[in-house]
């Protein structure tokens, strides 16, 4: 008889109230798209190295340990570029440093992009500081060194030139479903009535009318960066597989940006809802099955 991997009791362990949350936000009659979160942590568990798998078995808990001494910094501010990071690191075990938490490092949009909270995509890093290899090699330095990195996962919103919401504007069901898009403002005028607004005097409002696409798109920061919609299952799988994917080039800690934006409904402000509370629950289940 097969041993049990360590992936396969955390997923006995935790499946059941998994599955709990999951319905509860997306009902009972999705068992097929529960089935395929499953899938997709299976798929990224088989992905994950043999390294990363053992030192997760001997590194269980580490963040709780209180012995954890970080710094957040700017890559280009710091250090010019992740090359320059790599020559950093005497001075990290010299500050006694064992977290560095990076501030926005994957590719922004061109242009303005709210501090680099505009992501155009999630896999790869911002080409003003390297490559996502290079990245790779610095994190595994770090870790060699006992230094933990940490990275900042924006997960209310992408930018509008990510390709979801690229196919979206191409008229794709599939992906405008991804987003909260209207054909009129009559919803729209429902959530303005009792959502507060986050930047009003240089973006007022939170919805963008696009006209090329002739839809109401709801953006709370900035019209560049489109709110992803957390009620379609689809959306939740995607942005978890993504996590995973980001897990497995050895970044310890994801910090997800964003969080109290994530589930908009109607009559409220769409700020800190309960079913936000169910979403995280449901990421740090994943994160301890996986890693």
């Amino acid at each position: 008889m097969a041993q049990l991997t360590h992936f396969d009791r955390r997923m006995m362990a935790h499946r059941d109230e998994l599955y709990r949350l999951y319905s509860g936000l997306y009902g009972e009659g999705v068992r097929e798209h529960f089935d395929a979160l499953m899938s997709a942590l299976i798929t990224m568990n088989s992905e994950r190295s043999r390294k990363l798998k053992n030192r997760d078995l001997n590194r269980l808990g580490w963040y709780l340990d209180g012995q954890t001494v970080a710094m957040t910094l700017y890559v280009d501010l710091f250090a010019g570029d992740i090359e320059g990071m790599r020559d950093k690191i005497p001075y990290f075990k010299e500050l006694g440093i064992n977290l560095i938490h990076f501030m926005p490092i994957l590719k922004p949009r061109e242009g303005e992009n709210d501090g680099g909270y505009a992501v155009s995509d999630y896999l790869a890093l911002n080409p003003e500081l390297g490559t996502m290899d290079a990245f790779e090699q610095l994190v595994e330095a770090l870790a060699d060194e006992g230094i933990y990195s940490c990275v900042d996962f924006v997960i209310n919103h992408t930018a509008k030139e990510h390709a979801w919401a690229e196919l979206a504007r191409m008229g794709d069901p599939k992906y405008q479903a991804y987003y909260y898009m209207f054909d009129d403002d009559t919803v729209p005028k429902q959530y303005e009535k009792t959502v507060p607004q986050v930047f009003p005097g240089v973006a007022p409002g939170n919805f963008t009318y696009y006209p090329d696409m002739r839809k109401y798109v709801f953006t709370s920061f900035y019209e560049y960066q489109w709110d992803l919609n957390f009620h379609n299952p689809d959306v939740f799988r995607e942005i978890v597989e993504i996590f995973l994917k980001l897990s497995n080039k050895g970044i310890q800690m994801i910090r997800l940006d964003a969080i109290p934006f994530m589930w908009k409904e109607v009559g409220t402000t769409c700020r800190n809802l309960p079913k936000i509370h169910d979403l995280m629950k449901m990421m740090k289940l994943i994160a301890e099955i996986v890693t």
